[in-house]
């Protein structure tokens, strides 16, 4: 696979290696949505029939989560310095 084909697949990666943050409105798949949060996507999938994390279902299978919820998900995890 060409890296054209891999950054048109990876809107993310292309976006973290061109030095530009993603917009707030994007909404992006599992496996990019864990990589976003540095999990694994079985993590992510775990936490999302948990009700752990909110995402969008597009169907019957289409799964997608909003850049928004997954930083309010970090910001509502963040430890706190002493």
């Amino acid at each position: 696979m060409n890296e054209q084909t891999q950054t048109t697949h990876r809107p993310l990666v292309a976006m973290e290696q061109s030095g530009k943050l993603p917009p707030k409105h994007l909404r992006v798949p599992p496996p990019e949505a864990a990589e976003y949060l540095g999990i694994k996507p079985r993590t992510l999938k775990k936490w999302r029939h948990e009700r752990r994390i909110g995402f969008y279902r597009l169907g019957h299978v289409a799964v997608v989560f909003d850049v928004r919820d997954l930083d309010a998900f970090l910001a509502r995890h963040r430890v706190e310095a002493i």
